[in-house]
């Protein structure tokens, strides 16, 4: 059936669920959503989430809560200081190519060289010809990959967050994602986080992204694989390659609910609820050389570029209070916060380098360069 009709595919209305036959398109409906709660009794002893066979739910309590069981057999990475595990071995035998340098197809695009022809392919469709199918139904963001998605779904919008940072009001449904932010924001290792980190020949930029390693080496080499599609332009980054579009190539406009702003991109929006409605008054952003405080991290970049000149242009960043109004925001809150009740969180505080280029500094450092209570300026 397959082989003699690849184009045919059966979607599940209810979910993301997708076969070549119908009659497993039936059964999964039946025993998915018509009747969920007779063939799907083995809950998970973390979370609500049920499953039909217990082997499914152990590979989840492993996969999604660290749960470690006898009967589910794990696929470790056989390369030397590789901690990555896994219980499908389709996914370590893809996982293995990250570590081979060897790099086969070429983009004729930009010039990128990517592993295999399946991540050629995908970054032709997603970077240069701007093919991202999967919707987002809650935010309208798109992406190129059902597993993107899904990693969007959970970080952004879902209600089970059962990673809560114990720094600030940081919390995520993906573990990962949770030890990136520990790391990077408040330079804590979890101990389960076994991620090697790559540390910047040029400065003192460290993380245990190879991606973003990679993003930030470019910076220093001016290297632009980015190129916008309408125009030409090259960029470093594939997020400014977004905003350029959205600010030169878009005619969609975002406006705020709270006045007559308008603006082309989500994140201008963002900042000027934070900045004019949720945070009017207050200024989580400091320079590191004198007592300036501002409103956002721009301003802040200005004041070090026309008042230190001879120093680097960095500023320094309240983490808890830009995440409380973010989180604000994702629940529909865009009240101002109330002056009396916000104090400086210091250990939750980041140093910001210019451009690409960011450096988590611990708080002992911060704690040197900032007053323990900056109420009185932000008042």
């Amino acid at each position: 059936m397959v082989d003699n009709h690849p184009g045919v595919v059966y979607k599940c209305s209810e979910c993301r669920f997708m076969c070549h036959l119908k009659s497993m398109l039936d059964k999964h409906y039946v025993t998915t959503h018509l009747h969920r709660d007779k063939y799907f009794k083995i809950k998970c002893q973390v979370c609500d989430k049920t499953f039909g066979k217990r082997p499914h739910c152990l590979v989840h309590e492993f996969m999604k809560h660290g749960i470690n069981h006898p009967s589910v057999k794990l696929h470790k990475c056989p390369f030397e200081d590789c901690e990555y595990v896994t219980v499908n071995r389709a996914i370590l035998k893809t996982h293995e190519l990250k570590h081979s340098e060897e790099k086969k197809f070429e983009c004729q695009f930009c010039g990128t060289k990517l592993k295999t022809k399946t991540t050629y392919t995908k970054h032709i469709k997603k970077m240069h010809l701007g093919i991202r199918p999967h919707l987002c139904q809650v935010c309208g963001a798109t992406f190129g990959e059902d597993s993107e998605l899904s990693a969007h779904i959970n970080n952004k919008h879902s209600t089970e967050k059962q990673f809560q940072c114990e720094h600030c009001p940081y919390a995520t449904s993906s573990k990962s994602t949770f030890f990136t932010h520990l790391f990077m924001v408040h330079k804590v290792r979890a101990d389960e986080d076994k991620r090697k980190e790559y540390s910047c020949p040029h400065c003192d930029y460290v993380t245990v992204i190879k991606g973003r390693f990679k993003t930030h080496l470019n910076g220093h080499k001016n290297i632009r694989d980015h190129v916008c599609s309408e125009c030409g332009k090259q960029f470093i980054t594939r997020s400014t390659l977004v905003s350029h579009k959205q600010w030169v190539h878009s005619g969609k406009v975002h406006s705020c609910n709270q006045c007559d702003y308008r603006t082309k991109t989500v994140q201008k929006l963002n900042e000027h609820v934070r900045v004019q409605h949720q945070l009017r008054g207050f200024k989580p952003y400091k320079c590191p050389y004198c007592d300036f405080t501002c409103a956002t991290g721009g301003n802040c970049r200005k004041h070090v570029k026309q008042r230190h000149r001879d120093e680097e242009v960095k500023y320094i960043r309240d983490d808890s209070l830009i995440e409380a109004a973010r989180i604000a925001r994702q629940a529909g809150n865009y009240a101002p916060f109330i002056g009396s009740e916000i104090t400086l969180n210091t250990t939750s505080a980041s140093v910001i380098g210019s451009g690409v280029l960011t450096k988590n500094q611990p708080s002992a450092h911060i704690e040197q360069v900032l007053p323990m209570n900056l109420n009185m300026i932000w008042m």
